[in-house]
C-alpha cells in the first residue's frame, strides 16, 4: 500500500513559506519608514532653517531700515536721499515678505506669540519712522526728528529682542525635533525586532492549527455544501444554473415551479427550452440571457417587461439577473439565472400608470393626459398640413341636478354622459374628462366643418336623453366649444382658453349650442373683455380700491322711524379715479370666482368703519344689509371668516343683516340653512332677497329662518299698472306676516308705487324714489375731497 500524499498538507506548508517571505517583506518595509523617519528629521531641519533664515532676514532688514534713515539724516544730496527711500521701502517688503512666509509654515504656540508681539510693535514704530523719513526728505531737520528718534529707538530695539527670542525659541524648537526624531527611530528599530519575531512564532503557531485542523475542516466543508443545497431549493426566487454550453444542471423548487419543469427532467436541456422569456406586448423573440452571459462574459439584467411562459401555460412578470461563473483561468465555466416573480408588482404598477392617466369615475382619460394629446398634435402638425379640432364640453344646468338629487345622481350623469361621448365619436378621435362637468373631444385630421356636424350629431343624441333619478326626470343637453388645431396654433394654453371661451360663449347664446371660436368674434371679444376684467379687479383688490356705498330701507310703519335701515353696496374706482358701477364688474367677478374675494373685502371693511365709529353706531337704530354671493355661501372657510371678524370687531351682531338671493338659497339649501342658523345662534339677522323669483318659494320659505322678505322687484315695478303683480306682492306680504317674516319692496321708483305699498301692508320699502345710493361715509356726515 504506497503512501499517498495529501495535497491540502502540502499547500499549506506552502502558505507556512509564504508567510514566512510576508514577513520578511514587512521587515523590508520597517526599514523603510525607518528611512522615511529620518528624511522627517532632515525635513525638521530644513523647515526650523527656513524658519531661522526668515526671522535672520526680517532682523536684517530691520537694522537697514534704521541705518538707511541714519544715512538719509548726514546726507545733503537730495538724490541720494531719494535712493536711501527706496532702499528703504524695499527693506520693509523683505520684511513684510518675510514674515508672511513665517506665517504660514506651520509655527508653535510660542513661536506665533512672539510674532503677534513682533506685529503689534512694528505696527507701532512703522509710523514713527515714516515720519522721520517724510521730515529728512522735506529737509525739516527740527527737534521733532531728535524726538522721533527718541521714541523709535527704543521700540525698535523691543523689536530686535522680539525676534532674537524668536530664534532661540526656533532653535530650541528644532534641537527638541531632532532629538524627538532619534528617540523615535531607536524606538522604531526595537519594535522591529519584536515584531519581526512575534510574526515568525504566530505564523508558525498557525501552521501547525491548520494541518491539525484540515480533516475536520473537510468535514466542515461538506456540511457547508449541503447547506447551500438547502438553501438554494429554499429562497423565494428562481435559480438556474448551466454549463458552459448552457445546458442545465439544476433548478430550485421555485424554478421548477415557475418554468413547469422539474429538476431531473430539465438536466442536460438547454437552457431556451426550460426557460422560456420573452418581452410583455412586443413583437420580439425568445430572450436568451445565458447565452449573452457566455457570450460577453457579463452580468445580463433583465430590461422591459419580461415575461416567463411556464411549460404547463402559466404566464408570469418576472425580473431577472444572468451572470457568469468562472473558472482559475477566468473562463467561463457556466451560468447562473435567477429570477423573481414580479406578477402582483407590475399588475399593480400598471394599474397605478392608468389611475394616473384616466378619470376614477368615467375610465376616460383624465385632464394633464388630455393635454398631452393636445400637445402632441400641436408639434405634429408644424411639421404636417394635417387639420385638427379642439372641442370644449360642460353640461348644462348640472348642478340642479348635483344639488336636486345629491353627488351619487350627478356621478351617475357625468358615467352616462361619458359612455355616450365614447360610442359616438370616431375610433381615432380622443374623449377626456377635464373636471367636474366638463369633458374635451379630440376631432383628429378634421376639418371644423366637419368636427361640428360630428359635435351637432352628439349634441342631439343628448338633448334627446331623459336622466332620471328616483322620482325626478331631467333634460340634458350640453354646451361647446370649437376651435381649430392648425400650424397657426400657438400654444396648449391658448387653445384650451379658447375653447373654454367658445363653450362659454354658446352658453351665453342660450345653452344646448355650438359655437366656433373666431379672433374676430364679437361673443369672442366681450368673452376676452370679461376676461380682462380678472386682472382689474384682482389689482384693485390689492390696491384697495373698492368703496362703500349705502342705500336707505325705510319703514312704512306710522310708530317706526323714518330710516331704520341700510343696504351696503359696493363699486369699484378704477385707475383714473372714476367710479364704476357694479353691472360693469360683478358678472366677470361672478364667472371667475373673485367674487368671495369681494365679500371679504365688505364684510372687513363694513365691520372695521362700525368698530372704529362705535359711539356713533351704537346709538343709531337700524340695521346693516350685506350682500352674500352664491360663491360666498357655498364657501366653508367664508362662514368661519364672518366669525371670526364679528368677534373681533366688538361690533353688536344685531346690527347685521345678510341679504342672500332666492335662487342662491334654493340651489344651495343645506348650505344656506347652516349659514343662517350659525349667524343667528350669534344675534344676526338675515333677509331673504329677489323673494318670489323661484317656482316654489313658499315651500323653500319654511325651511329658511330668514328675518325679512325682499319681494323681487319684476313685481314692484309695474305695480300701479298690473294686478297679477299686486295680488303676488299682497300674497306674499300675508304669507310673509303669517311666519312672523318681515316684507321689504325694493325698485320702488315712485310714489304712486309707494303709496299702493303703504296701502298693502309693507313693512319696508327700498328705491330710488326714496334717495339714490351714497358714499357711506355721508353716514358720518363726512365730508369727500
Amino acid at each position: 500500500m504506497g503512501f499517498r500524499i495529501d495535497k491540502n498538507l502540502i499547500v499549506l506548508s506552502l502558505g507556512m513559506f509564504t508567510i514566512l517571505i510576508a514577513m520578511a517583506v514587512v521587515m523590508t518595509i520597517s526599514l523603510d519608514r525607518m528611512k522615511s523617519n529620518i528624511d522627517r528629521m532632515n525635513t525638521v531641519v530644513h523647515i526650523q532653517s527656513s524658519k531661522t533664515a526668515l526671522v535672520t532676514q526680517m532682523v536684517s532688514s530691520a537694522r537697514e531700515r534704521t541705518l538707511i534713515i541714519l544715512r538719509m539724516l548726514v546726507s545733503d544730496d537730495p538724490f541720494v536721499r531719494d535712493e536711501l527711500m527706496l532702499d528703504f521701502n524695499s527693506q520693509g517688503a523683505k520684511f513684510v515678505q518675510s514674515r508672511m512666509s513665517l506665517l504660514e509654515m506651520d509655527l508653535s504656540m510660542r513661536e506665533k506669540k512672539l510674532l503677534d508681539i513682533q506685529g503689534k510693535m512694528t505696527a507701532d514704530i512703522v509710523p514713527l519712522q515714516r515720519d522721520i523719513v517724510d521730515l529728512i526728505l522735506d529737509d525739516n531737520l527740527n527737534q521733532n526728528i531728535t524726538s522721533l528718534f527718541e521714541v523709535a529707538t527704543p521700540k525698535q530695539d523691543l523689536v530686535l529682542d522680539t525676534l532674537s527670542n524668536l530664534l532661540s525659541v526656533q532653535q530650541k524648537s528644532a534641537a527638541d525635533a531632532l532629538k524627538e526624531a532619534g528617540d523615535e527611530y531607536q524606538t522604531a528599530i526595537i519594535m522591529l525586532g519584536l515584531l519581526a519575531l512575534s510574526v515568525f512564532i504566530v505564523c508558525v503557531m498557525i501552521a501547525i492549527y491548520v494541518i491539525r485542523h484540515t480533516t475536520h475542516s473537510r468535514s466542515l466543508l461538506f456540511q457547508e455544501k449541503e447547506r447551500a443545497q438547502i438553501t438554494l431549493h429554499s429562497i423565494g426566487d428562481g435559480v438556474i444554473t448551466t454549463d458552459s454550453e448552457g445546458r442545465i444542471e439544476r433548478l430550485n423548487t421555485i424554478a421548477e415551479y415557475l418554468t413547469g419543469w422539474d429538476n431531473a427532467s430539465a438536466r442536460g436541456e438547454l437552457n431556451t427550452d426550460v426557460c422560456k422569456i420573452r418581452i410583455e406586448n412586443t413583437k420580439f423573440g425568445q430572450l436568451n440571457p445565458i447565452s449573452e452571459v457566455i457570450e460577453y462574459k457579463q452580468v445580463i439584467s433583465s430590461e422591459g417587461n419580461a415575461i416567463l411562459y411556464s411549460n404547463d401555460g402559466g404566464e408570469y412578470a418576472i425580473e431577472y439577473t444572468a451572470s457568469p461563473i468562472f473558472d482559475n483561468q477566468a473562463n467561463v465555466s457556466g451560468t447562473i439565472l435567477v429570477f423573481k416573480n414580479v406578477t402582483e408588482t407590475r399588475t399593480l404598477n400598471n394599474a397605478l400608470a392608468y389611475q394616473a392617466k384616466h378619470d376614477a369615475l368615467t375610465k376616460l382619460i383624465n385632464r394633464m393626459e388630455f393635454e398631452l394629446c393636445v400637445e402632441v398634435l400641436i408639434n405634429e402638425t408644424r411639421q404636417t398640413e394635417h387639420e385638427h379640432v379642439l372641442c370644449y364640453l360642460d353640461i348644462d344646468q348640472f348642478k340642479v341636478v348635483n344639488d336636486t338629487c345629491g353627488h351619487y345622481a350627478g356621478d351617475e350623469l357625468i358615467k352616462q354622459l361619458a359612455g355616450k361621448f365614447k360610442k359616438k365619436v370616431r375610433d381615432s378621435d380622443v374623449v377626456g374628462r377635464l373636471g367636474g362637468d366638463e369633458f374635451g373631444i379630440l376631432f383628429k385630421e378634421c376639418t371644423v366643418e366637419k368636427a361640428k356636424e360630428l359635435m351637432d350629431a352628439i349634441r342631439q343624441n343628448i338633448h334627446r336623453t331623459h336622466f332620471s333619478w328616483d322620482d325626478k326626470s331631467f333634460n340634458v343637453s350640453v354646451s361647446a366649444g370649437l376651435v381649430a388645431i392648425n400650424s397657426h396654433s400657438e400654444s396648449l394654453y391658448e387653445l384650451l382658453s379658447a375653447a373654454d371661451s367658445a363653450c362659454y360663449a354658446a352658453k351665453d347664446e342660450g345653452r344646448n349650442r355650438i359655437h366656433i371660436y373666431k379672433k374676430d368674434d364679437t361673443l369672442m371679444k366681450g368673452r376676452v373683455g370679461e376676461m380682462q376684467w380678472v386682472h382689474r379687479l384682482t389689482k384693485a383688490l390689492k390696491e384697495n380700491r373698492f368703496r362703500l356705498y349705502h342705500h336707505p330701507i325705510q319703514s312704512l310703519r306710522s310708530d317706526g322711524p323714518k330710516e331704520n335701515a341700510c343696504e351696503i353696496l359696493v363699486r369699484m374706482e378704477d385707475e383714473d379715479g372714476n367710479i364704476v358701477p357694479p353691472l360693469a364688474f360683478i358678472p366677470a367677478a361672478e364667472r371667475y370666482n373673485l367674487m368671495t374675494e369681494i365679500d371679504k373685502w365688505v364684510v372687513s371693511n363694513v365691520l372695521d368703519r362700525m368698530n372704529t365709529n362705535s359711539d356713533f353706531f351704537d346709538k343709531l337704530d337700524f340695521s346693516f344689509s350685506i350682500n352674500i354671493s352664491a360663491q360666498s355661501l357655498s364657501n366653508e372657510k367664508f362662514l368661519e371668516y364672518i366669525e371670526e371678524k364679528i368677534e373681533a370687531s366688538g361690533v353688536m351682531p344685531s346690527k347685521l343683516c345678510f341679504e342672500i338671493t332666492e335662487t342662491t338659497a334654493i340651489a344651495n339649501l343645506s348650505r344656506a340653512q347652516t349659514f343662517i342658523s350659525t349667524l343667528k345662534s350669534m344675534g344676526c339677522m338675515f333677509s331673504l332677497d329677489d323673494f318670489g323669483s323661484g317656482l316654489s318659494s313658499f315651500a323653500y320659505l319654511k325651511n329658511l329662518q330668514v328675518d325679512y322678505l325682499k319681494i323681487d322687484g319684476a313685481f314692484i315695478r309695474n305695480l300701479a299698472d298690473d294686478e297679477i303683480d299686486r295680488a303676488m306682492v299682497a300674497s306674499i306680504n300675508q304669507v310673509g306676516h303669517i311666519m312672523k317674516i318681515k316684507t321689504i319692496a325694493e325698485y320702488v321708483e315712485t310714489e304712486e308705487v309707494f303709496n299702493i305699498l303703504k296701502d298693502i301692508g309693507i313693512d319696508y320699502v327700498q328705491g330710488h324714489y326714496l334717495g339714490e345710493p351714497e358714499p357711506f361715509e355721508k353716514l358720518l356726515d363726512l365730508t369727500t375731497e
